[in-house]
């Protein structure tokens, strides 16, 4: 308990040092496979539900955006565009990256997103204009201009 008054003082709050989020989770996939059972060998019948209930969130997620309208994608954008405008609010992140120069290969293994091409090429795509941009048909074939990007692990919300 010595070190909590220094350690508030130099790094801030201590945030997430309570179990309110460890609580939720717990009901919302402890008890509530525990009930998707029929309370015998629960561990797999739990383990199971718990997979069937990723694979819902993951579909509808994925039916969400494929189904946006242009309308929607382009108030998106607009959002976006007036959250980087706000006063106070930034981002902060180290001038140098953890880990420089990774090959594209390299960042998909070692942090396991086997779609990041995919996403990244979605994200580029939003950024042309209305005359470059590639077709849905076309993208996953796009060829990217690099093969290597920086990685940061830490970033910083701040309010000026």
């Amino acid at each position: 308990m010595q070190h909590y008054a220094e350690c508030i003082w130099n790094f801030g709050t201590t945030d997430n040092y309570n179990t309110e989020m460890f609580e939720h989770f717990h009901i919302d996939y402890a008890k509530k496979g525990w009930r998707a059972t029929n309370f015998r060998d629960e561990l797999p019948q739990m383990t199971q539900w718990l997979s069937h209930q990723e694979k819902v969130t993951m579909f509808e997620t994925y039916l969400k955006d494929y189904h946006r309208t242009e309308v929607e994608r382009e108030q998106e954008e607009q959002d976006a565009l007036e959250s980087e405008t706000h006063p106070g609010v930034g981002l902060a992140i180290s001038k140098k990256p953890a880990s420089p120069s990774q090959p594209l290969s390299s960042i998909i293994l070692k942090h396991r997103c086997p779609s990041f091409l995919h996403h990244l090429r979605v994200y580029l795509n939003r950024l042309l204009t209305r005359g470059q941009v590639i077709s849905r048909i076309q993208l996953p074939h796009a060829c990217l201009p690099f093969d290597q990007l920086d990685v940061w692990h830490t970033f910083k919300f701040s309010q000026g």
